[in-house]
């Protein structure tokens, strides 16, 4: 049995939007209305899509969690998006979903870690779904719902590597760390066809020899790593570079 491990919460937000309908009160007077059914119907319809192209007959949609290890670690991660106001539906629309399809979670982690784990645990069996780069930073078979021409891709060994050292070396603005100053997206590509490879000491080590301070190098492979089962100490805390995050005590960090 080959299964889809669906990063479903781009979709959540797109099936939200399905949901806005018009209601009819009086005679040429309108009052915005939702209508539940629809995102459900939204969700069904990607469903299908996917497992049309993957091949695969089964699916698991992987939820993140309320709790964020990485806002406790950095408390700028994402905070661009503060801002931006949540669909009325979303809370309605994420428990319909979590019960009506096969789900998951894991308390602290986002969606994108949670779909590593699963993979990491079984990766023959399942393909990664997800709209995300940032699930191209570890070896898998990916299908991204945004560029259906590819199909299904192979992120090598190699190709994932250098897609997390882009991350480590070049932030994410999207995502509230920033990289190396002074270098742009050209000048970081220079920088990865400059490395003999892309493990952790060569990254560390270009990182630091372009300028960048060791607590930040820290921050961004911390922000930009996606978590695989080794990393994941199931209930009890997270394994992280340099630094253990203990469930237990939430807030608390602890260096190794």
């Amino acid at each position: 049995m080959n299964k889809a491990i669906i990063d479903i919460e781009s979709f959540i937000y797109r099936s939200c939007a399905a949901t806005n309908v018009l209601v009819e009160k009086a005679n040429g007077i309108y009052i915005q209305g939702y209508k539940l059914s629809n995102a459900i119907d939204y969700i069904e319809e990607t469903i299908n899509d996917i497992c049309g192209v993957t091949g695969c007959d089964d699916v698991l949609l992987a939820f993140g969690s309320t709790r964020n290890y990485r806002k406790i670690l950095n408390p700028e991660y994402k905070a661009n998006r503060k801002d931006s106001a949540k669909h009325p539906m979303l809370g309605k629309v994420v428990s319909t979903v979590a019960e009506k399809f096969n789900s998951t979670y894991i308390d602290w982690l986002e969606a994108d870690d949670v779909c590593r784990i699963v993979y990491t645990s079984n990766p023959f069996d399942y393909t990664v779904v997800s709209i995300d780069k940032d699930l191209k930073s570890f070896p898998c078979k990916l299908y991204n719902p945004n560029e259906p021409d590819k199909g299904v891709q192979e992120i090598t060994t190699k190709e994932a590597a250098r897609n997390f050292a882009r991350q480590v070396l070049g932030g994410d603005k999207a995502d509230g760390y920033s990289g190396l100053k002074g270098y742009g997206e050209v000048k970081i590509e220079k920088l990865l066809d400059s490395m003999p490879d892309y493990n952790i000491d060569t990254i560390k080590d270009t990182f630091i020899n372009s300028g960048g301070e060791l607590l930040d190098f820290i921050n961004n492979y911390n922000m930009a790593k996606i978590l695989s089962r080794d990393e994941y100490y199931e209930g009890k805390g997270l394994k992280l570079y340099n630094t253990y995050f203990d469930f237990d005590k939430g807030v608390q960090v602890e260096r190794l």
